[in-house]
């Protein structure tokens, strides 16, 4: 046989056909890049493939060329963000102290009354204690009398002059309006009714009661139902207990807005139903009343009904308490203690009516 006999003679030696024999067969040669073999192809035979060294992969790069400058910016927005928001705070907590300022340097405009009958929701009972009088406001400014000269004219000719020359006495004066007729001058006098203002002494119809006082002196006139707050007649005080001016004394005769509350106190020393203990304290207010149809009350030095500010004062001097005045309703509160806090008066004296409320109250337990 011919060494040149080919096999299947079939032109070249490609993949898939015999090689001569005594030769080596070949196979798809690798192309020529860096010797690396391409997928699925096979080396020479007899050779060991050979590859590419792997080249260190290097960080990509950020695609622009200021993001660096991204966290920087991030970190400033973020900022201003904060410091808006802390001076937004500031400007409302300022706002705020400026609101609560000016809500607390302008007067109270709710009336005594008002005041009173917020308080008077239920019947209070408590031991025997001193009770803190309300905390009244700085007085106004002192202002002198200035003189008034001149006559004012309508269809009967009135004078209104005030002296104005010496008034060291007087700490404050109550101006003079021509169009508003100034309350008369009103004081009493009752028998048996002493001038001391600390007497605790008051006068009802004429009649004199030291507190504490004995319900019974007055009951015939002025009654309650202890039903109206949720108790019956057997409700009972122990000895030294108390309740609160809550309990509002009724009259068919009395006009209806007319206020006559009192305090009740076990004065003894055994449990006593409510309407057999005493009184110690009186409050009477006539400032809504429509009609004249009210108790007379006389304080010592004749001060009642209708009394000005300047004949308070004149009667009993200056208050012991801070003067309360609400400017926008035009009325005085005026509070007198005595030195060991065993007694108090209070008076609502308005600028156009007078004396309209009179509360006394005795923390003696006899």
């Amino acid at each position: 046989m011919s060494q040149n006999n080919n096999y299947n003679n079939l032109g070249s030696n490609s993949y898939g056909q015999q090689p001569q024999y005594g030769q080596q067969p070949t196979y798809n040669q690798q192309q020529a890049y860096n010797q690396q073999m391409t997928y699925n192809q096979q080396p020479q035979y007899g050779q060991q493939p050979t590859y590419r060294p792997q080249q260190p992969v290097r960080p990509a790069q950020p695609s622009g060329g200021n993001n660096y400058k991204m966290p920087l910016i991030i970190g400033g927005i973020v900022a201003g963000v904060i410091i808006v928001c802390l001076v937004v705070v500031l400007i409302l907590e300022h706002n705020k102290n400026n609101s609560s300022t000016t809500a607390s340097a302008e007067p109270s405009t709710k009336t005594a009354t008002e005041a009173k009958t917020e308080a008077r929701k239920e019947v209070t009972t408590e031991e025997f204690t001193w009770e803190d009088t309300e905390a009244a406001t700085e007085a106004p400014t002192e202002a002198k009398t200035e003189a008034a000269t001149e006559a004012v004219t309508e269809a009967t000719t009135v004078a209104v002059t005030e002296a104005a020359t010496e008034a060291p006495t007087e700490a404050t004066t109550e101006a003079t309006d021509a169009s508003v007729t100034p309350a008369p001058s009103s004081t009493s006098t009752v028998a048996g009714l002493s001038d001391d203002i600390y007497s605790e002494q008051i006068a009802i119809n004429g009649t004199v009661y030291h507190l504490p006082f004995d319900y019974s002196n007055i009951s015939n006139d002025y009654t309650f139902d202890m039903a109206d707050y949720g108790h019956d007649d057997n409700y009972t005080l122990n000895p030294q207990d108390k309740v609160t001016s809550t309990i509002d004394l009724k009259n068919p005769n009395m006009d209806k807005d007319v206020d006559f509350y009192v305090g009740f106190m076990n004065t003894s020393n055994e449990p006593k139903k409510i309407k057999e203990t005493s009184i110690w304290a009186v409050d009477f207010d006539i400032t809504w009343a429509d009609s004249t149809d009210y108790p007379e009350v006389v304080l010592p030095k004749g001060i009642t009904w209708g009394s000005t500010l300047a004949e308070v004062k004149a009667a009993y001097g200056e208050p012991t308490d801070d003067p309360y005045y609400a400017e926008s309703l035009g009325y005085w509160e005026y509070t007198y203690e005595d030195d060991d806090y065993d007694y108090s008066l209070s008076l609502i004296i308005y600028e156009d009516k007078g004396v309209t409320e009179i509360s006394v109250k005795s923390y003696k337990a006899d």
